[in-house]
């Protein structure tokens, strides 16, 4: 019987890759979910790993071997953005049959074997559990990177033959003539399953972009927000339908590491136009994550007025009930004619009472999400790529008036985030 191992896991990608991607350009995509050290331009080599002949440079293993839940993200992304668009997503379904059938077929692994490192999902489990294709191509990937030794398994490549495929086609109403076609039942249950999704959180739906970015840093997180959760748990395809039937631009996460680029960005944009003259995300902006990690829960009062107009006075925090927002205060500052130098830029005004002995560290994460959140507005200049094939002027997206459906911290995060994503994408 077939066994699970790297070279049948590729040949079954590969059988249902698009017509325009190549066998080198997949194998190639898919080997640099850490780096870009793997030769993709080497055809013995990708072809032996194919055929189950040789296994992977060390190199790729040790990079498997090192990932741990903290990295999972960033190889579902890679999967999200790089990989799956290789695939005929009308095929789709039928690579996932395969790879059920697969993984049933291979009596050397027991039913208790966690064959998603991700997830994990057992084997007995698989077609129990809803897992989006993406989440689990990139579980089983590391699956077979960190278990099985790929240099002796010529034979059970050969065992996907023909015959094995047609029959998985045929059952899923398939021939081999019309294997590139979607039966209309599978577009109405995908249809139904975004509907549903719509109609559901019909309320929160001006949150889908955050429910984008939610997907991306964490699809295994039990979020605060219902919604995000539900969205996370949604395959590639019915988020992108859901969007689609909103009318909701799709994001794009090519580059993995767009967060720490766009905090750094932040902070030196920040530091040119003198809003501030310390930084505030130092340590991995760990009072930022840690919003996140520790006070998701926690209610808030979005942009809270407790600011009075620079024109009144010089010490711009107090407690009372001035009629002031952040975003009115960091507006007026920009658009002072007094020197920068005689007054405190805004945002050290803000960091002096988050240093305060008495200031809850609560407090604090909820003031620096909300530096971030009406600072960036300010600072990214909407230059587009037009290189791009799809040209869309990212940082259009916006909440509008969702902004009104921020409660917790999660939501400030995310919202955050959101901006420093518009950031990172519009810079010249």
């Amino acid at each position: 019987m077939s066994k699970l191992c790297l070279g049948t896991y590729l040949t079954i990608l590969v059988r249902y890759k698009s017509k325009s991607c190549t066998q080198k350009r997949l194998v190639g995509t898919i080997m640099h979910f850490h780096s870009n050290q793997f030769d993709e331009t080497d055809d013995s080599l990708i072809s032996n790993l194919v055929a189950g002949r040789k296994n992977p440079p060390d190199y790729v293993v040790e990079d498997g071997l090192s990932y741990t839940s903290n990295n999972y993200p960033k190889l579902i992304s890679h999967f999200t953005e790089e990989v799956i668009p290789l695939i005929d997503q009308n095929k789709m379904p039928v690579l996932m049959e395969a790879l059920y059938k697969l993984i049933e077929n291979d009596d050397e692994t027991n039913d208790e074997c966690k064959v998603d490192v991700i997830t994990p999902i057992t084997k007995k489990d698989i077609r129990e559990k809803s897992v989006a294709e993406d989440v689990f191509l990139a579980g089983v990937f590391l699956y077979v990177l960190k278990s099985n030794d790929n240099s002796n398994a010529e034979k059970n490549v050969h065992e996907l033959n023909e015959k094995f495929f047609s029959q998985i086609e045929k059952r899923m109403g398939k021939s081999r003539k019309n294997a590139g076609l979607v039966p209309s039942k599978n577009k109405d249950s995908i249809y139904r399953e975004a509907q549903e999704f719509c109609i559901t959180y019909e309320k929160e739906i001006g949150l889908l972009p955050l429910c984008q970015i939610a997907s991306f840093i964490d699809p295994l997180h039990n979020f605060v927000r219902p919604m995000y959760t539900a969205f996370c748990k949604c395959n590639k395809t019915i988020r992108k339908k859901i969007l689609e039937l909103k009318k909701f631009s799709v994001m794009s996460f090519s580059d993995s590491d767009w967060i720490n680029k766009s905090i750094k960005m932040f902070d030196e944009k920040t530091h040119e136009k003198q809003l501030c003259s310390v930084s505030f995300l130092y340590d991995g902006a760990k009072y930022f994550h840690r919003g996140f990690n520790e006070y998701s829960n926690y209610r808030v009062e979005f942009d809270p007025l407790v600011f009075t107009r620079l024109n009144k006075q010089v010490s711009i925090i107090v407690s009372n009930d001035e009629k002031c927002s952040l975003d009115t205060t960091i507006r007026d500052y920009l658009e002072m004619e007094t020197p920068k130098g005689e007054i405190n830029p805004p945002l050290d005004e803000v960091w002096a009472y988050c240093s305060h002995v008495d200031t809850m560290e609560y407090d604090v994460t909820f003031w620096v999400s909300m530096m971030i959140i009406t600072t960036c507005k300010y600072l990214y200049d909407r230059v587009i790529d037009l290189s791009k094939p799809y040209e869309e002027d990212i940082t259009d997206i916006s909440l509008g008036d969702s902004e009104c459906l921020i409660e917790t911290q999660e939501d400030m995060y995310l919202y955050a985030l959101l901006e420093l994503y518009k950031l990172q994408y519009s810079a010249s």
